[in-house]
């Protein structure tokens, strides 16, 4: 176990030696060991945010921060025996979690701190933290009778579960789909740097000619470009049906994934004592009642929907006037709006890739967060999980105040969309050293090709940016 590298996580963590069959005994150790600790605060008879908040702290960030390390990487380099040894903790730390969020004995020390002298002398974070804990202990269940807990525990398992099979099942539709063309004649008005993805990903397989899969490029690319309409309604169809009981013969079908997901929403939301799930969700947000929610999205409908059905009815008649679809279907809009863009404004999504190779994309990022914040990145040379992921550091005023992984490009085995999740956050411990934040920074952008430098799309850029 001393060489598990899970148990010895650093500032980066050491991708490249973290290995399949070490993720279970360093969670199961990892975990034992916390349960172990948590006693020992419940032993204590004097309660204080040291001896309690912030010891309990510690325990559960080790636990967590192995936890999301193995989550990570299962939605950026999935394979068989990650998924398998994924799924089976999946259990195992979900209640791990439940266990303390309902624990009584926990929760009756930090009321104690709320209702000392000692709240007073806290910092307003640490008043926050304190407060914020209380409200989760209660939503976890704290307050419940012991069998609506159980009953509490098994729905955020089987909702942990489920998820994951949602996602999962997502991913293996997205992967599993293929259509391959021995010459490039089917694929014209599609750009040059597309089909040599496509070509790419033939080759990648050991096949010549060209492959089209649903990873996000793949599927932009057929969609806004390809002058061949029924490969744009094929591909339209495989992915607006995908995981759905429409495609691979309901092999991936997520139907009844999502109605047990809602059943059990809606079971969690009235233990908790909510009328429904929205209810519970804004225990935790800004916004007050689901019908503050509705209302502003009713306002901001209700203001938008006149531009949409007028730029709607624009892209519809110049698809029949111009491009002689006389019936425009979904498949249709997408392509029918980059060639008005085109005819309209001289404006073409293709020749504006040509002006932002990701080289000069980062740079403009980076200026633009020196110039806001004085807050520069410099890349460093870290363990990653995969060839084209960068790691920056931030620097500011000289010194070093965090770090992120940039994982920008799409591939087989990665989860589809953008997001950004942590592997540690900022904390100042109780001796006064500070622990530095560093974040995952993932997009499905389109991939480089050979030596070629990858070229963003304005909307992928838009989308870096947020």
């Amino acid at each position: 176990m001393s060489d598990n590298v899970l148990l010895h996580l650093g500032e980066e963590p050491r991708f490249d030696q973290i290995k399949t069959e070490d993720i279970k005994p360093a969670l199961q150790t990892t975990i034992a060991e916390a349960r172990e600790q948590i006693a020992a605060i419940k032993a204590q008879t004097h309660t204080d945010w040291a001896n309690t908040v912030e010891k309990l702290t510690d325990i559960t960030e080790r636990v967590g921060r192995i936890w999301s390390v193995v989550s990570h990487l299962n939605s950026v380099v999935d394979t068989p025996e990650l998924r398998a040894v994924y799924n089976e903790l999946m259990p195992e730390i979900t209640i791990f979690f439940t266990e303390i969020g309902q624990d009584i004995e926990l929760y009756n020390r930090f009321k104690i701190i709320k209702n000392s002298a000692e709240f007073n002398t806290l910092s307003q974070a640490q008043q926050t933290k304190l407060n914020h804990d209380l409200r989760d202990f209660v939503l976890s269940g704290a307050e419940l009778p012991p069998e609506q807990q159980a009953e509490l525990a098994q729905l955020q398992t089987e909702g942990a579960q489920l998820g994951a099979k949602f996602a999962q099942n997502v991913q293996d539709a997205t992967d599993a789909f293929g259509i391959y063309f021995d010459d490039a004649a089917p694929l014209a008005g599609i750009p040059e740097d597309s089909i040599a993805m496509f070509a790419a990903a033939a080759q990648s397989e050991g096949k010549t000619g060209y492959k089209i899969g649903l990873q996000i490029p793949h599927y932009l690319a057929v969609i806004q470009y390809a002058d061949n309409r029924e490969l744009r309604e094929q591909i339209y169809r495989a992915y607006v049906t995908r995981a759905s009981e429409l495609a691979d013969e309901g092999k991936f079908d997520n139907t009844a994934n999502v109605e047990q997901t809602l059943a059990n929403a809606l079971k969690t939301a009235k233990l908790l004592g909510f009328k429904n799930y929205a209810e519970l969700s804004l225990a935790t947000k800004m916004a007050d009642t689901p019908e503050q929610v509705l209302n502003f999205l009713h306002d901001l409908a209700r203001r938008a929907k006149p531009f949409a059905e007028k730029d709607f009815a624009e892209i519809k008649a110049f698809a029949r006037e111009s491009l002689n679809i006389e019936d425009p279907q979904s498949w249709d809009l997408s392509y029918a709006a980059e060639k008005l863009r085109q005819v309209k404004y001289a404006f073409s999504e293709t020749e504006v890739k040509k002006y932002f190779p990701i080289s000069k994309v980062l740079a403009g990022l980076f200026a633009q967060i020196k110039k806001l914040y004085g807050i520069e990145l410099a890349e460093k040379t870290v363990p990653v999980w995969h060839k084209d992921v960068r790691y920056f550091e931030l620097k500011q005023d000289g010194q070093t105040i965090g770090g992120v992984y940039m994982d920008l490009y799409a591939r087989e085995g990665k989860r589809g969309g953008a997001w950004m999740d942590g592997y540690k956050g900022r904390r100042r411990f109780a001796d006064g050293t500070l622990q530095l934040p560093t974040a995952y920074l993932v997009c499905n952008f389109t991939p480089p090709v050979g030596d070629k430098e990858a070229r963003l799309s304005h909307d992928e850029i838009i989308t870096l940016f947020h």
